[in-house]
């Protein structure tokens, strides 16, 4: 648990930085968060992440929205594929609705399969309520693709101003590593926990939105995307 201490002291320096140089941030009203990341049931949360695996080859996670449905990451999992390794398991997926593309809160994908999943353990969701800038939050997946599904604690940070347009519900988070810090735990809940201790998962986990500038990086943030439309 060392590791997300010095990320969350970071991600503190790093808010306290933004919040001096706000001229670069577009301004956000300040609400008091819904929910808590203090403490609650993470094995909970750990068990609605379920690592994935795509016939390329490529890894990430998807979450279970019910044990015939499953949501993930656009750029992971594309509405045409007809299989999915899920957990070390073949399932035939079918895409029932997705986002626009692979870049910004288009990216995600929502999928029937087949055979049900055994006992999923399904989270509340909660892809409405605002959470403010300085909250911190969970990331939970497929840690850097080996399979084992880890926590990350995460900072929510002010919006850029070169991404003013974004819906109000998408996430901002401090980028520690200047991009792809997280790999493999695209697709995986982002999630905190209410009065009574049991995660709420908030959204997903996206990865990296960078600004780059002649080619080379000006800015980029963590992001966690909120589409609604998928818990239709």
């Amino acid at each position: 648990m060392a590791r997300l201490s010095t990320l969350s002291l970071a991600s503190r320096l790093a808010l306290l930085a933004g919040t001096l140089l706000g001229a670069g941030c577009v301004s956000v009203t300040q609400q008091p968060a819904a929910y808590t990341s203090a403490a609650g049931d993470f094995e909970m949360a750990k068990c609605a992440a379920l690592p994935a695996r795509t016939a390329d080859g490529s890894k990430g996670t998807v979450t279970a929205l019910s044990d015939s449905a499953i949501l993930t990451v656009r750029h992971l999992v594309d509405p045409n594929q007809d299989s999915l390794v899920i957990a070390g398991k073949t399932y035939q997926i079918k895409c029932v609705s997705a986002g626009s593309g692979v870049k910004f809160t288009g990216d995600w994908s929502k999928f029937e399969i087949s055979p049900p999943l055994e006992e999923p353990t399904v989270l509340k969701k909660d892809f409405d309520t605002p959470i403010p800038p300085g909250t911190t939050i969970w990331l939970c997946g497929d840690w850097g693709g080996s399979g084992e599904v880890k926590l990350v604690q995460a900072l929510v940070v002010p919006r850029p101003i070169w991404l003013w347009w974004l819906p109000k519900t998408a996430l901002t988070l401090y980028d520690p590593a200047g991009g792809a810090p997280f790999g493999g735990m695209s697709g995986g809940p982002a999630f905190m926990f209410d009065e009574t201790g049991q995660p709420v998962q908030i959204g997903i986990y996206r990865g990296t939105w960078v600004w780059s500038y002649n080619g080379k990086r000006v800015s980029s943030v963590q992001a966690v995307i909120r589409p609604k439309k998928a818990l239709d």
